[in-house]
Formats: structure tokens, sequence, C-alpha cells
């Protein structure tokens, strides 16, 4: 049951800000692709993903902020990459665990809440992005699983 919640959540929330998810995999000389399978545990991507490679040639993929934001996704977007890329390659690259990458992304949302016009708004929509997170992103960790030199030197 909690398997079938978790699923309608990730399908329900899953959406991007398109112009600024796209300009960024632009930046990373990435390609865009309509949806994806996580290698290791077959979650489905719904959204646009985007691939791209580090200078070691190994691959990576995103697909930007997919939870309730509350209109931050432009704020939000380069902590939500990190976030995916530390679930995509740990616990293999560097031993963080779940809880660890859902830390550091909370700290890196509540920091860029310090540019937001409405502080305090942006911090009731970080703290629910995170209390979401952490109760269905258990799904998505794991995702490849795969070693990579350095994942965060993108962003």
């Amino acid at each position: 049951m909690l398997k079938t919640f978790q699923l309608i959540f990730i399908l329900t929330f899953s959406f991007t800000i398109q112009a600024d998810f796209e300009s960024l995999c632009f930046d990373l000389n990435g390609t865009l692709e309509k949806g994806h399978k996580c290698p290791n545990t077959s979650v489905p991507l719904l959204t646009k993903v985007c691939f791209f490679e580090n200078e070691y040639g190994e691959s990576h993929f995103t697909d930007g902020c997919t939870g309730p934001s509350g209109g931050h996704n432009k704020l939000f977007l380069k902590s939500c990459v990190k976030h995916d890329l530390c679930y995509h390659h740990e616990p293999m690259s560097s031993g963080k665990t779940q809880k660890q990458c859902d830390i550091e992304f909370r700290d890196n949302i509540f920091k860029a809440c310090l540019e937001a016009p409405d502080r305090s708004k942006c911090e009731k929509w970080a703290r629910l992005m995170y209390k979401s997170l952490r109760a269905f992103g258990s799904l998505a960790y794991r995702c490849d699983n795969k070693f990579v030199s350095d994942y965060y030197q993108y962003l």
C-alpha cells in the first residue's frame, strides 16, 4: 500500500519548470529525453530527463525538481540536481546515506531561500519539500548506485 502511495505521489508531483531546466541541461552539454527508468530500481521518471557526462566520460542524469516547491523551482533547481546526483550515485561514490543526501538538500534549499523575495514563504515550501522527500524519497535513492569520480563539479 505504501509503495503504491509513494508512486502516486511521484506521478502527481512530477513537474519541472522546463525553461530553467532545459537551460541548465544545455549548459551541461546534455540532451533532454522524455521519461526514463532508473537503472537500479526501475522507478519511472516521467518528466523530461537531462543526460550529460562529466570530464571523465561518466554519465549522469537528472529530472530537476519534482516535488512541491510553491513556485520556487528556479531557486531550488541546482539543489534538486545535486540531490538527484547524490541519490543516483550513492552510496557507491562516497558512502553517503539517503538521509545524508536529504540533509544536504534541505540545507541547500534553505540557503537558496535567502535570495527569495518572500523568505518566509520560501522556507515554508522548503520545509514541505523536505518533508515530502523524507516521506517518499526512498523509491529514488540508489536509482543508479554507480560510482562516479565527482558528481558535484557541475553546480
